[in-house]
Parts: structure tokens; sequence; C-alpha cells
């Protein structure tokens, strides 16, 4: 794990860091470093004064954000809130700035197979993800969604996105 110091990205601020990059580990070492993570990123936001944080893996133009992070499948429909799903986009686009791109196009993807397919196969894209795009592109940000899951991560490659906001976290 290192911390990166924001005296060495940015000048001009009093925030002590960045960022924070972690290094992937074997599967089963984090199925027993799960808890820990999770103990460990919410002492770190204590001890740091933030209010939200997300989980954002990049490499490269692959720049992925969660919704939520190290939780059963089963657990992530009642996990995605309108208030989850806004502060996610808004530190995903806060993120894509302060890496220099200068209007973010993020797009969500959707938890159903076809977004719910008008309901047919879940109402959580119908009844909580659009609703909450729709406002975050009346308050200004550039989002699309929700993108069909066998779709998005091919635009993102193909550089219609900045980024993803998926919904969990092997989406």
């Amino acid at each position: 794990t290192v911390v990166i110091e924001r005296s060495r990205v940015s000048s001009g601020t009093s925030w002590h860091a960045a960022g924070l990059m972690t290094r992937t580990r074997g599967t089963h070492v984090q199925t027993e470093l799960a808890s820990y993570s999770r103990d460990f990123y919410r002492a770190l936001a204590a001890l740091t004064g933030v209010t939200g944080s997300v989980m954002l893996l990049a490499h490269g133009p692959m720049r992925v954000s969660h919704v939520t992070t190290h939780v059963a499948l089963a657990d992530v429909p009642r996990r995605l809130t309108p208030e989850r799903l806004t502060r996610v986009i808004e530190l995903t686009d806060a993120a894509l700035r302060r890496m220099g791109v200068a209007t973010p196009h993020i797009a969500v993807a959707a938890l159903n197979p076809h977004a719910g397919e008008g309901g047919l196969f879940g109402r959580e894209d119908i009844d909580v993800s659009a609703p909450t795009i729709a406002a975050c592109v009346a308050r200004g940000f550039r989002v699309s969604g929700p993108v069909p899951g066998d779709t998005v991560f091919v635009k993102l490659r193909a550089g219609q996105f900045d980024a993803v906001v998926a919904m969990y976290h092997d989406q």
C-alpha cells in the first residue's frame, strides 16, 4: 500500500494525501483480508475527515468505480440507493478531473440484464438508477445510463466514456 502525497500531485491545498494505491493480491488472500480492508478504509476515512469514499480501479483509460464493494451479490440491490449512487458519481467525476479529464463522461452500468428490460428483469435500474442519473445530469454532470453490463465496458474501452460506475465489485 502506498499513500500518494498531495504535494507531489498538486500544490496549494492543505490535504496531506491525494490517493491510496494498493497492489492486487491472490483471491484467497483478498477473501481473508476483506473484513480488515473494510475496517482499514473506514478508519482511513475517519482519520482524514472524509465523509464518503469510493473504490476506483484504474489501468490507463480503463477506470471503474463501484457503488458497492466486497459484499455478497444478493446484498447489492438493497445497497443501491439514490444517495449512494449520487455520491459515487460525484466522487468519480471529481477523481477524473484530478486525473486531468476536463469534462468527464461517466457511464453507469445497469444492475440487471438489459437494464431491467422494462421491469422484466428487475426494477432497480428503472426505479433507482435512471432517476438518479437524470438528477445528476440536471446538476450538470455528464452521465449516461443505465448502460447494460454486456456493452458498457466495450464502450469504455472504445473511448465513449471516461469511466464506468459499476454496481458491484466484479461486475
